[in-house]
């Protein structure tokens, strides 16, 4: 649901550095739309 995608997200941009944490950051938010969506 959305709170694991909350979740991920959160990890990434703990986990990340900036430039990293940004196409993370865009990569999981597509993700995560795309469940929903589907």
């Amino acid at each position: 649901g959305s709170s694991v995608a909350s979740e991920r997200l959160e990890s990434a941009l703990n986990n990340a550095g900036s430039d990293e944490r940004c196409r993370l950051t865009d990569k999981l938010i597509a993700e995560s739309l795309y469940e929903q969506i589907r």
